[in-house]
């Protein structure tokens, strides 16, 4: 479930239920098996402090190992130096963006001299 606790015991996630104050006021962390709602399934835990008991051990489902994989896209960020061109093609930061701009423009927007003209004026 989104944005709720859990707890991965033996491979299997579970999700924070309750809490109830046991004696000596020490918290007890009740946690339900993360597919309760989907596959009706009773496999409970409960924690106290760092330590994991399982109240009922049978899911009514198999294994829930493989976790689906997350994927975050990187930003893409321009680094301007002031020394000389150092890549292998020796054209300046500014040479390479104009290029890039160049290429995005669609085709019969302008002609091929006033794109020659936009790109050295810079």
């Amino acid at each position: 479930m989104r944005g709720k606790e859990q707890l991965l015991y033996l491979g299997q996630p579970f999700v924070f239920e309750k809490l109830v104050v046991i004696q000596n006021s020490t918290p007890k962390k009740i946690w339900r098996c993360n597919q309760w709602w989907n596959q009706k399934c009773r496999a409970r835990v409960y924690t106290i402090g760092n330590v994991i008991t399982p109240l009922n051990r049978y899911h009514t489902h198999s294994d829930i190992i493989k976790r689906k994989r997350r994927v975050t896209k990187k930003k893409a960020t321009i680094v301007i130096t002031t020394g000389p061109p150092r890549d292998h093609t020796n054209k300046s930061v500014q040479e390479q963006y104009t290029e890039f701009v160049v290429d995005c423009i669609p085709e019969g927007s302008e002609s091929d001299e006033q794109k020659k003209e936009d790109t050295t004026d810079y």
